[in-house]
């Protein structure tokens, strides 16, 4: 009878040991070196659209630094991830508010996935979402400073 469960016990047993997914290794050092530099352009970019809520932001910096992380980064997956993030804000430059906030939230949400799939960890960054908008941002530190609304700064929450 003890034979019949582990002959059923088994293969479930090996089943799940090869679907588990192990978890993603950490990014080498000049990778995260690189997505810090993304997160600090991309901070400046957060704070002029604090500080100067009626103007867009100039995003070439922040292209700038996707670039030159593209000719750092060896992983495929990250390369591609890279190539998007370049397109989505180079779509949005020029274009009204609310096409700039909606491809600033956009961006935030694909460098956030690429990051995780990449074994990306940068200290110090959070994400954030307010749900009057429904748009997502980077920022440094634990404070909800809401770059989307600015009769409520203070609105969203750190989802990271």
């Amino acid at each position: 009878m003890k034979f019949r469960y582990l002959v059923i016990l088994l293969p479930i047993l090996f089943f799940c040991k090869e679907t588990a997914q192990e978890p993603k290794a950490l990014a080498k050092p000049e990778v995260i070196s690189a997505y810090e530099s993304i997160l600090a352009e991309n901070q400046t970019v957060h704070d002029k659209m604090i500080s100067e809520p009626d103007t867009l932001p100039d995003l070439d910096s922040l292209i700038a630094s996707l670039e030159s992380a593209g000719k750092i980064v060896e992983d495929l997956g990250l390369k591609k991830s890279l190539e998007e993030e370049i397109r989505i804000l180079k779509d949005v430059k020029g274009k009204d508010q609310e096409s700039f906030f909606a491809g600033i939230s956009r961006f935030t949400e694909h460098l956030d996935t690429s990051m995780k799939t990449g074994g990306v960890k940068v200290a110090g960054y959070n994400k954030f979402f307010c749900p009057m908008v429904t748009k997502y941002w980077f920022s440094k530190g634990e404070e909800i400073s809401n770059p989307y609304a600015k009769d409520m700064r203070d609105c969203g929450e750190m989802i990271q």
